[in-house]
């Protein structure tokens, strides 16, 4: 069928051991990705129950069709499964992630360990291998592991551990795209470079009326502190200052130092990462005070934490959610990155 001026449709296919096995009948699909969420990207459907295939263990591949053209939307697993029956129909109603779920229901047994050494992200891989996640794509890191780490209680997950393992060299968490491959990398700046989708009134987008707008300016911290204590040496201490004369809420303008809490951190890489993660929490401080909403003609090409102009404004997008086929709708939430 044709939406607008597009001819919009949607299929799913359920995968086996990395191939696809057959394509399923489903309905009410909707996939939904959070940024801010351990387990970014969610997909739930209703889909007409067929024996050959087993949710327990096979993977479900949403894909929307415009103009013939597929465009993946990920790789899932069902979380939750309820069946239904309707005038003698039976089918499933299914609550999905991506492979997040294997790293969160995968835990630390007491015997997890990484020897000093080891760079961050060979350990982050090893711990997707034993998940079976083997398509990672991952921005260059040359950092290594300071001293021995195995003291994660057991119970941790390993998306847990990994997340933490990224947080020492200031990447974003774990997150996967809709090829269905692990990304590691640091976050992307909010900034007219790093645009990856431009949208105006009438130019295949409508935007949604009411965009708020937040301040949390007279409360706003200027000062910034991390600590990192070693075992056996004096701890690494970072500060970082907001004195931009630009900023009302700087030391400068606002005459005196608002400090916000001391965080300390369990592992960093250098003391110019823990000086970098200082720094993020002051630049991090500056936004959030301007939030969006907006629709879009559905064509799926966003990933995580995109960055967007809207109206000629930058923003990071914090969220989106993509009813496919026809008639569905793409909405998208932002943060804009305003400095205060």
């Amino acid at each position: 069928m044709a939406d607008g001026r597009y001819e919009i449709a949607a299929r799913l296919f359920a995968v086996r051991n990395g191939a696809v096995l057959k394509e399923l009948n489903a309905d009410e699909m909707k996939v939904t990705c959070s940024a801010e969420a351990e387990m970014k990207r969610s997909f739930s459907c209703r889909i007409r129950y067929d024996a050959e295939v087993d949710l327990l263990t096979d993977r479900l591949r949403p894909v929307q069709v415009i103009d013939g053209r597929e465009y993946p939307l990920g790789e899932f697993l069902a979380a939750t499964v309820s069946m239904t029956e309707q005038n003698g129909c039976r089918g499933w109603e299914a609550e999905c992630y991506d492979q997040t779920l294997l790293l969160r229901q995968t835990t630390a047994a007491g015997a997890l360990r990484f020897a000093a050494g080891t760079p961050y992200l060979s350990a982050v891989r090893s711990l997707l291998a034993e998940c079976g996640i083997t398509r990672v794509v991952a921005e260059p890191c040359p950092l290594t592991l300071s001293a021995d780490r195995e003291d994660w209680e057991p119970g941790t997950s390993y998306l847990s551990i990994a997340n933490e393992l990224l947080a020492a060299v200031n990447y974003e968490g774990i997150w996967f795209d809709s090829a269905g491959a692990a990304r590691l990398g640091r976050a992307r700046a909010a900034s007219a470079g790093n645009v990856s989708h431009s949208y105006r009134a009438g130019e295949y987008s409508l935007l949604c009326e009411g965009i708020t707008r937040e301040s949390d300016a007279y409360e706003a911290y200027n000062v910034f502190t991390a600590v990192y204590s070693l075992s056996d040496a004096a701890p690494m201490t970072a500060v970082s200052v907001n004195d931009s004369p630009l900023s009302p809420v700087s030391t400068v303008r606002r005459g005196r130092k608002i400090c916000a809490p001391v965080q300390f951190v369990e592992d960093i890489a250098s003391r110019e990462e823990l000086q970098a993660f200082a720094d993020r929490l002051r630049a991090e401080s500056l936004l959030a005070s301007e939030t969006a909403e907006f629709e879009t003609a559905p064509f799926p090409t966003h990933e995580t934490g995109e960055i967007v102009a809207l109206e000629g404004a930058i923003y990071r997008e914090t969220g989106w959610t993509l009813r496919l086929g026809f008639g569905g709708s793409y909405l998208h939430r932002a943060r804009r990155a305003i400095l205060i």
